[in-house]
């Protein structure tokens, strides 16, 4: 066990919350960080804080809930802040003042595939370490001065477990139904594959936790899709190939390069590289229970030996502590990104717009305009988080119809815009 104290800012599903619901702000989140991250922090830290970020900043704000993760700095003095991304909700500000204090400050980003150059790399000032689900871009951090560490998101073996259970499904597919998914899963079915989903988007909608590893356990073949934002993007690993087989389920999973270092294709897991490919070895291995349930056991034995969360974050924190070491002693210098872009700075004000809008509605006064000015610091050219900080002063019986005309007459300017653009471009040419 490692004698110091983390700070964990967790985040949990607020999609059901009235404020999300009012407005266009995102508060879903799909991923159990008690089970996957905070339970094997408290078995490698003598003490682990946790504060949930994203719960208090739909209850709390924005100005609030940056001030309470200092207060808690302050006064129970971490040695680590570890910070799992979401978008905008901490400022750059709260981990500059976190640094100053002492504790070194670790965040986490999940798909650098997608969002390295629009959102991951211009956190890097502001972190002193940096996990990433994506290998390829361990290089890209290290060239803005960053010090990344590559950081799969294992399973946790005490909750993903073999189940006594019989086999009552041929294939399954758990997930949401984004990107392509649905087109696959057509596809597998036009081709004859009695294929069963679960999550959102799909007939059955969301499924809990324990009805998700019930289904890995009832499933014959459990099958995996690694793209989650269509083929445009680089196919992500995900740690659905490790809770899976922790569950001593089959895995047929969308070949990925990089997976031979995690499994051994055809004896641990099996592999698809074609809707073709997945068609013919799900009849295969239906029809050769003996070796699939060979592999499936295989899998579960390296998943439980080499692949829990517990083993993966010990390694990682070992690694950091050592690293503190060597700096010690050295001037460390992390050099600055350049200034934003105005691009990315209207990302940040267009996130704090929406919390602005969306508070306004609510009737929550302080919090709308701490969004919105926060919204027109990022973008001083944001005219419609300026008209909507006036509306704020309006009584709240008229400004429901102040806020609908505003969005009217700015979608209409942004329409009339465009078209003059686009005939200048025109005439240009």
């Amino acid at each position: 066990m490692i004698n110091r104290t983390i700070l964990f800012l967790t985040v949990s599903d607020c999609s059901n919350d009235p404020i999300v619901n009012r407005g266009d702000v995102d508060g879903r989140v799909n991923h159990n960080f008690e089970i996957s991250t905070i339970d094997p922090l408290k078995k490698i830290f003598s003490n682990v804080i946790v504060y949930d970020y994203l719960k208090r900043y739909v209850e709390v704000g924005v100005k609030r809930t940056n001030q309470e993760i200092l207060d808690i700095v302050n006064q129970k003095k971490p040695d680590y802040v570890f910070w799992p991304s979401m978008t905008y909700e901490i400022l750059e500000s709260t981990f500059d003042k976190i640094r100053l204090q002492g504790p070194k400050v670790i965040g986490w980003f999940f798909d650098d595939e997608i969002r390295f150059d629009d959102y991951s790399k211009w956190w890097i000032p502001y972190l002193d370490y940096i996990l990433t689900t994506d290998k390829e871009s361990i290089k890209k951090y290290q060239m803005f001065g960053g010090t990344a560490i590559y950081s799969l998101n294992f399973s946790n073996s005490e909750y993903f477990k073999k189940l006594d259970t019989k086999k009552i499904y041929d294939v399954s597919f758990v997930g949401t139904n984004l990107a392509n998914r649905q087109e696959l899963i057509n596809s597998l079915m036009d081709r004859g594959v009695n294929i069963k989903t679960f999550g959102r988007g799909w007939s059955s909608n969301y499924v809990s936790f324990d009805e998700m590893i019930k289904i890995y356990n009832q499933s014959k073949i459990n099958i995996s899709f690694m793209q989650s934002y269509g083929n445009s993007t680089r196919p992500q690993m995900k740690c659905k190939i490790f809770d899976i087989c922790l569950c001593g389920g089959f895995l047929l999973c969308e070949y990925i390069p990089g997976i031979e270092e995690y499994y051994e294709i055809g004896k641990e897991i099996e592999c698809f590289n074609s809707l073709e490919d997945a068609s013919y070895k799900i009849q295969y291995y239906l029809n050769h229970e003996e070796e699939r349930e060979t592999i499936a056991d295989a899998g579960w034995k390296r998943a439980t030996s080499n692949h829990t969360n517990f083993f993966s974050f010990l390694k990682i924190f070992q690694e950091i502590e050592k690293d503190i070491v060597i700096k010690k002693d050295k001037e460390i210098i992390n050099s600055r990104l350049s200034e934003m872009s105005k691009h990315i700075r209207k990302m940040h004000s267009q996130f704090h717009f929406h919390w602005g809008k969306v508070h306004l509605m609510e009737n929550h006064k302080k919090l709308s305009r701490d969004e919105l000015a926060l919204s027109i610091y990022y973008n001083p050219c944001n005219f419609e988080a300026m008209c909507l900080y006036v509306i704020g002063y309006f009584p709240h019986s008229v400004r429901p119809l102040s806020i609908r005309t505003s969005a009217t007459i700015f979608a209409m300017f942004t329409k009339t815009k465009l078209i003059v653009l686009s005939v200048f471009h025109r005439v240009c040419r």
